[in-house]
């Protein structure tokens, strides 16, 4: 299948761990770490709160209202206090560049927190960054409801069949696939952008590479691997690293034992290196 379109979700896919950053507002708060969460999912009240809101139904002064109340915390400047720790992911900038430099159309879809104080989106500059950008407070419509999973398709231009689609939340993906696309469960940055990379038939970024060098165990990366540059004429072999590595679930340096399938973490760098040092150069022609 050759796929068109890719749409993402924005926090916890374009920005970092949504999830986690709630947890911490928890923290710092003196409650449960998963106690934000929980209002949001279990609490009827808390439920429909965060449904309205995202739908445009209520103001973002409204939810933070009934949420402060729910959590039994201050309710002026919630959001801000919970989520403004939020940053964006440079390899999903990264991701998102590689894309459209592919002739695939890159598209936001994004279930808000309301009009208000806390704006999510300030200073990313979405018009410029994607091709369509799709809020669910601008269409009264919120994710999984299927009607704004077509509004982002349509506004994309890309039939729902050749577009991929990743969001941080499992809840999002049935109805995206019931639609006919393809979808990505984005719970880990690295195997979320690996796996968009081979729906959509892209080489890993550089970002990419890097980071599987960083995090690979000290001591178990040739210093010649360390020092590979990254381009276009090391792309497979840098993949069969990263495969490695993700197979093996990045063990620690203290973990001994095989990675999945029998491979030595040893034995794959090694092969690796060997087939780094031992491929012969070859010349590529930039396309138009």
């Amino acid at each position: 299948m050759s796929y068109q379109g890719l749409i993402l979700d924005f926090g916890g896919v374009v920005t970092t761990d949504l999830f986690a950053e709630l947890s911490a507002f928890c923290v710092r708060e003196g409650l449960e770490p998963g106690a934000f969460a929980s209002v949001l999912r279990d609490d009827q009240e808390g439920r429909h709160a965060f449904e309205d809101v995202e739908a445009g139904k209520i103001s973002q002064r409204e939810f933070e209202v009934t949420i402060g109340r729910l959590l039994g915390v201050d309710d002026h400047g919630l959001l801000t206090r919970a989520l403004g720790g939020l940053r964006p992911r440079p390899e999903i900038l990264n991701l998102i560049q590689r894309t459209r430099g592919a002739g695939i159309r890159v598209g936001l879809l994004s279930n808000s927190w309301g009009d208000g104080e806390y704006d999510p989106y300030a200073g990313y500059d979405l018009d410029s960054i994607f091709d369509a950008v799709v809020i669910s407070g601008d269409t009264g419509t919120r994710k999984p409801d299927a009607a704004i999973y077509l509004i982002a398709t349509d506004e994309l231009g890309v039939p729902p069949r050749e577009c991929v689609f990743a969001d941080d939340t499992a809840a999002n993906l049935p109805v995206a696939e019931e639609l006919g696309m393809a979808t990505v469960h984005f719970t880990d940055a690295a195997e979320g952008i690996r796996e968009i990379s081979r729906l959509l038939g892209l080489s890993l970024g550089s970002e990419h590479y890097k980071e599987v060098l960083t995090a690979l165990p000290a001591g178990r990366v040739p210093d010649r691997m360390r020092r590979l540059p990254i381009g276009s004429s090391w792309t497979n072999v840098l993949d069969r690293l990263a495969d490695c590595w993700l197979a093996g679930g990045r063990r620690s340096a203290g973990q001994a034992g095989h990675l999945k399938g029998g491979a030595r973490p040893g034995s794959c760098l090694e092969a690796a290196s060997r087939s780094a040092v031992t491929r012969p150069r070859r010349c590529h022609r930039a396309s138009a």
